[in-house]
């Protein structure tokens, strides 16, 4: 058998789980304080004697548990103290979206064609008679099939065969575009309110009626402006949260 065919030796894992152990400990006992950064891969690989590739690992078990987020070029941010089973994702930047749908896999209930009524065409922003996949379904965490929200998207009928995609979908919508049809959108955005949760929504969410929840509209457009994606997902209010960085601008 070749090397690299061999399986990874059984201690591999004991190693990251007994780092993912300890910094759950550290961030449940207020050592790593809410919304600061855990100390860098090189500093945690130093101080256990560990790879760095181990190191990822575990930081991406605590990622997976909605503990941290993780963005290139900043770091490791603690988003949350208890890694319970119901959590908040907190997104903040087009990197933790993106983790956020690798990590909360969409399962469809129902998908199909239709053509822009005048109500769709004004809600969408398209021209009437445009066709458009429509799905509905339910995002669950990966990790143990807890439900986070309800799903309703609306994708432009532009791709061939991109129904079987989405039935195997793993990630964001835009990113499997990109990938399977070197198709890019260009603009994103995202509107979020404050909703009550609707009898039939809770009981899909394991949640309460009438408990409080966010929906969020998120829109993505190609070079022309033109609207390709627009997705609407319910989230009960401890499953979710989002965030803004503004940063001063020098008056010149």
């Amino acid at each position: 058998m070749p090397a690299d065919d061999h399986p990874p030796p059984a201690k591999a894992p004991k190693q990251h789980a007994r780092v993912a152990a300890e910094l759950i400990a550290r961030i449940e006992d207020g050592r790593y304080p809410l919304d600061t950064l855990l100390p860098t891969e090189h500093q945690l690989s130093a101080e256990f004697g560990l790879s760095r590739q181990t190191i990822r690992e575990a930081l991406r078990q605590l990622a997976d548990r909605g503990l941290v987020t993780r963005q290139p070029g900043v770091g490791t941010r603690v988003a949350r103290r208890s890694a319970g089973r119901h959590y908040t994702y907190s997104i903040g930047s087009a990197a933790e979206l993106e983790h956020y749908a690798d990590s909360a896999r969409l399962v469809i209930d129902r998908m199909g064609l239709v053509e822009a009524t005048p109500e769709l065409a004004q809600r969408l922003g398209c021209a009437e008679g445009s066709t458009w996949h429509h799905i509905e379904g339910l995002r669950i965490r990966k990790l143990d099939g807890v439900p986070l929200g309800l799903s309703e998207i609306y994708l432009r009928a532009w791709f061939p065969g991109v129904e079987a995609h989405l039935r195997q979908l793993v990630g964001a919508i835009h990113v499997m575009l990109a990938r399977e049809y070197d198709f890019h959108v260009e603009d994103f955005r995202q509107e979020a309110r404050a909703v009550l949760l609707g009898k039939a929504e809770a009981l899909r969410l394991d949640s309460r009626p009438k408990g409080p929840a966010m929906e969020v509209v998120r829109r993505y457009h190609d070079r022309d402006g033109r609207l390709v994606l627009r997705g609407r997902i319910v989230y009960p209010a401890d499953r979710f949260s989002t965030s803004m960085h503004f940063r001063r601008t020098p008056v010149r």
